[in-house]
């Protein structure tokens, strides 16, 4: 058991450093009001960002801590993996989050196994969304572990404990491994 939580620190550091360094080979916009026409967006409504030249995702839960609610935000059905790692990341904004909040990706995969990455981290791009913050870098990172299959859906969650409001900047869908297969 202690082996295999240590490979998984050890896969979790390898892909927050690649999503910090910007080591991508390729990547593809994803903006909210192209999603939407395409009837992607499940929760949220797409407004212009404050002080930005794009729109945005808002989503916002009137409640107490406790309340909690999983936004069901985006699905992404058919994505072809063309790198062994991937992420999506982007800029969040949020104000009045009670707890701690977190973005989640789903992975699932042909066969059925579902995966998934949280923004559950203390600091940096992959940190907790917690009380206040003006616009900052998330990432969601996911190794396929050298397994490579010619399709998965992504599902992309927001859940809040409480209270609070959350904007969210057009993604990004990247690949973390340059030659198109999985580092060592």
């Amino acid at each position: 058991m202690k082996t295999s939580n240590l490979t998984l620190v050890s896969l979790i550091v390898l892909l927050v450093s690649l999503v910090a360094t910007g080591e991508h080979q390729e990547s593809r916009i994803l903006t909210w009001p192209v999603l939407a026409e395409a009837g992607q967006v499940l929760d949220g409504t797409v407004v212009p960002a404050a002080g930005q030249p794009w729109q945005c995702l808002y989503l916002s839960q009137v409640g107490k801590l406790g309340t909690t609610r999983t936004f069901n935000i985006l699905v992404l059905d058919d994505v072809v993996p063309t790198a062994g790692q991937y992420a999506i990341e982007g800029q969040i904004r949020y104000g009045g989050i009670e707890g701690v909040a977190y973005l989640e990706m789903w992975n699932i995969l042909p066969d059925g196994l579902r995966c998934f990455t949280r923004t559950l981290a203390s600091a940096g791009p992959m940190s907790a969304i917690t009380g206040t913050a003006d616009w900052r870098p998330f990432a969601l990172p996911f190794d396929l572990q050298g397994n490579r299959p010619p399709r998965v859906r992504l599902e992309i969650n927001l859940v809040l404990p409480g209270g609070g409001e959350v904007e969210i900047g057009p993604l990004r869908l990247v690949n973390l491994s340059p030659d198109g297969r999985s580092r060592a």
